[in-house]
């Protein structure tokens, strides 16, 4: 029997928005999201899960897990987010990210994201 992954939700990019020259807005959404929630206050975060390409991650997916059975140069990468929007009925996870060109991890990824 496999367990289902306690430490995060797998979302899946619905659409993206670049909203100034150097910011693009990313929806996130999916069943993954199912029990994802925040508390209504204004300050939530999130942590997304970059993971090294050509690694094979432990199934079901945990960060915990990859941790204590990974070397460190495994370990994926997190990135904090603060979270724009959450639309608990539609699933829709809604986080902004500056991009500095092909510089660092997430704004690229986020550029390309879509």
């Amino acid at each position: 029997m496999t367990e289902k992954p306690t430490d995060h939700h797998r979302g899946v990019v619905l659409r993206t928005e670049w909203i100034s020259r150097h910011m693009v807005r990313v929806v996130v959404g999916g069943d993954g999201l199912a029990d994802f929630a925040t508390t209504g206050l204004t300050d939530h975060y999130v942590k997304l899960v970059f993971p090294y390409e050509g690694v094979e991650y432990p199934t079901p997916f945990s960060v915990k897990t990859c941790r204590e059975t990974m070397p460190r140069e495994h370990w994926p990468r997190l990135r904090t987010y603060t979270v724009r929007a959450w639309d608990p009925d539609s699933r829709e996870l809604t986080l902004d990210f500056v991009v500095h060109g092909d510089e660092g991890l997430a704004g690229p990824w986020a550029a390309q994201a879509g």
